[in-house]
């Protein structure tokens, strides 16, 4: 889990702009986490006109879900629900002289992985954040510095411009 440091709250913080570029799982779980921050200004980007997540089954080891926690404690709701209509399945079969008999499953209560639904657990991490935030149908042209430590700027096509400190590709 990360740790905020120790901030002299009577000292004014500049605001850090953050671009996330991309719609999907990754940058919608990165916007979450720097949600938590007041200090940080965030907005997602996808050049799509919804944000879409193709895939057919996305298994969340426990490894991974202890990341998603680790960006958002209150992502524990959105993983649950995002995992409810599935259920692990497992079957083994057994060969040579054990053939035709029950065969050992070991302790199936240990198995820990979560299988969801991609478009759903994308949807469940977009929930609740500021539609002002989500920039769908917004194509970036071009990422320029503007100056060594001076943020950066990308242009969308269109034309619209808007100035940054930091720019993730997700």
């Amino acid at each position: 889990p990360f740790k905020q440091s120790n901030i002299n709250m009577s000292v004014p913080q500049s605001t850090i702009r953050v671009a996330i570029i991309g719609g999907g799982i990754g940058a919608a779980a990165l916007l979450r986490g720097l949600l938590r921050y007041s200090h940080i200004a965030a907005d997602i980007y996808e050049s799509r006109p919804t944000f879409k997540d193709e895939g057919h089954i996305l298994t969340l080891t426990h490894a991974s879900e202890d990341i998603l926690l680790g960006l958002d404690p209150c992502l524990y709701f959105s993983v649950t629900r995002a995992a409810e209509i599935y259920t692990a399945t497992e079957f083994r079969i057994a060969s040579g002289p054990y053939a035709g008999q029950a065969v050992d499953t070991g302790s199936m209560q240990d198995y820990t992985d979560k299988m969801v639904d991609p478009q759903r657990l994308l949807d469940e991490l977009l929930r609740g954040t500021p539609p002002r935030m989500i920039h769908a149908n917004s194509r970036i042209s071009s990422i320029t510095e503007i100056s060594p430590g001076g943020g950066v700027v990308h242009n969308s096509v269109g034309g619209a411009q808007k100035n940054n400190d930091i720019i993730a590709g997700a």
